[in-house]
C-alpha cells in the first residue's frame, strides 16, 4: 500500500471481514501466491474490501463485493458497508438484500430497460 501502516489496522479490518485467520502476527507476513491461488474467491473479495478501506480514501467502489461468498458471509459485508460513514459509497453488484437496500440514499438499477444505447452510464456529482 506504500505507506507504513501499523499491523494492528489491518488485523482489524481483516477481523471485521471474517478473515481472523490472516489477521495474526504471522499471518499478515504470509505469502499470498500469484493471482492469490492459494485463496478462495471471497477471500480474495474480502482482502480487496480490507485494502480498500485501509487506504481510507473519500470515495469508495467496491465492484460485485458479494460475489463468492455464503448468505452469512455476505450479510455481513453487507451490514459492514451500509455501517460506512463520511465516504461516498458506490456499491456494484448483482446481489444486495432487497430489504437492505432502503439504506442506500439512491439506487440505480440497470436491470429496468435503460433508454441509454449501449447502456452507457455516466454518473456525475457536482
Amino acid at each position: 500500500m506504500y505507506r507504513n501502516i501499523p499491523d494492528k489496522k489491518p488485523a482489524q479490518a481483516l477481523q471485521r471481514l471474517g478473515l481472523g485467520k490472516f489477521a495474526g502476527k504471522d499471518a499478515l507476513d504470509a505469502m499470498i501466491a500469484e493471482n492469490g491461488a492459494n485463496l478462495s474467491g471471497g477471500e480474495k473479495k474480502r482482502i480487496c474490501l480490507a485494502r480498500a478501506l485501509l487506504r481510507d480514501t473519500d470515495v469508495l467502489i467496491p465492484d460485485e463485493p458479494l460475489a463468492n461468498l455464503d448468505d452469512a458471509t455476505a450479510g455481513m459485508i453487507e451490514d459492514l458497508l451500509l455501517s460506512i460513514e463520511g465516504k461516498l459509497l458506490l456499491v456494484v453488484s448483482h446481489q444486495f438484500t432487497e430489504k437492505k437496500l432502503s439504506s442506500f440514499d439512491n439506487v440505480l438499477n440497470l436491470n429496468k430497460a435503460l433508454p441509454y444505447r449501449n447502456n452507457l452510464v455516466f454518473i456525475f456529482f457536482a
